[in-house]
């Protein structure tokens, strides 16, 4: 605890959801980044089988200039997952560069056959390659756009190659599309499903005091409409907590021995309510919490136990000593009134004594 009340460096707010969910988009396209080598690899290689395998069939040279195309393609993808595996979490903002970089291995290839060739089969590998880009390195609307392409130029090849030919080169777009598809519905769900989970990390980790586990205030806000639903028209108890002598603690024993004062605090008052009962700490050493109880005195009863519980079986070298100020008003009451009323008690029993619950 610092002695501006603010808390030491473990009691610093969690780093802005903003910032992680950047990182998370950026390792679901490290993952796909992967994937994509790892499938592409494959791919190469098992062209490299068929053209190996024809040549030894038709006696042609094995080391056809083809082959070795397809030989040093596939070296390049699995020399590229490699990178990708081994590096990835370091690539940062160059993550999509390096995905593209990737992928226009493929494309190259798939357009310089179509140059040489003049295959309708390898517009329709072009088309596909240019939409599996934006998969990875384009937003959704652009997306959708190379997607409307592709089947534009599919059906051109299907309307317009050799009539033997012209459905054969169509089911196989409708197959690579179906495909592309499927893997594009997966990877994106997948991506979507993470970043959600880390947003709801980091606004369920801004509604809790890093150092004690409690809710701070902006929790306290958050989680007291639906508090007060469980109450209804009943009563709530209000309780209003001040660690004593906090600056003395931290100048004596250290700013260690200031944050062990307001975790014991939280277990204090952790120890003395129920789980259902709303805890949050609203300073450096000041804490609030809302009991669903008509009577403040069996609430005061059990701080004053559990505090001299703590203090028989604390390690720390000094005595946790604890103002405690309790109203009891409507549910109906607002947070402020609720707060107000709470803090008026404990002032009153600071001013008359120390370490004793005391009713407003």
């Amino acid at each position: 605890m610092r002695a501006d009340g603010t808390g030491s460096g473990r009691d610093r707010p969690a780093v802005p959801g903003q910032v992680d969910l950047v990182r998370c988009h950026q390792r679901e396209i490290v993952r796909s980044a992967r994937v994509l080598c790892i499938g592409l690899t494959a791919l190469y290689l098992f062209y490299l089988g068929g053209g190996v395998v024809g040549a030894w069939r038709t006696g042609a040279p094995l080391l056809t200039v083809v082959n070795c195309w397809l030989a040093g393609t596939a070296a390049v993808m699995a020399a590229s997952g490699w990178i990708v595996t081994r590096f990835g979490a370091r690539m940062g903002r160059w993550v999509h560069a390096a995905t593209t970089a990737v992928g226009l291995v493929p494309i190259y290839n798939s357009a310089a056959l179509l140059e040489m060739t003049q295959d309708p089969v390898q517009s329709v590998n072009l088309l596909l390659c240019i939409t599996a880009m934006g998969l990875f390195v384009l937003s959704v609307p652009w997306y959708a756009a190379l997607v409307a392409a592709a089947w534009a130029g599919w059906l051109r090849v299907a309307l317009f190659a050799p009539a033997d030919a012209a459905w054969e080169v169509f089911a196989y777009a409708m197959v690579a599309a179906t495909v592309l598809s499927a893997v594009s519905l997966a990877v994106r769900r997948r991506m979507i499903r993470g970043m959600e989970e880390m947003r709801a990390q980091h606004e369920g980790a801004a509604l809790v005091d890093a150092l004690t586990g409690v809710c701070n205030r902006r929790g306290l806000v958050a989680l007291l409409p639906r508090f007060l639903r469980r109450v209804g028209v009943g009563t709530v108890t209000v309780v209003a907590v001040d660690i004593d002598d906090m600056k003395g603690v931290n100048d004596t024993h250290g700013h260690a021995a200031g944050d062990a004062a307001v975790v014991g605090a939280a277990d204090v008052l952790r120890r003395s309510l129920r789980p259902t009962d709303l805890i949050a700490r609203t300073g450096g050493d000041e804490f609030v919490a809302l009991v669903e109880a008509p009577d403040g005195g069996p609430v005061a009863e059990r701080i004053r136990a559990e505090l001299a519980a703590h203090a028989d079986t604390a390690s720390h070298p000094f005595r946790l000593r604890m103002s405690v100020g309790i109203a009891t008003l409507p549910a109906t009451a607002g947070l402020e009134e609720m707060l107000a009323a709470a803090d008026a008690a404990l002032y009153e029993v600071k001013a008359t004594r120390r370490g004793v619950p005391g009713a407003a």
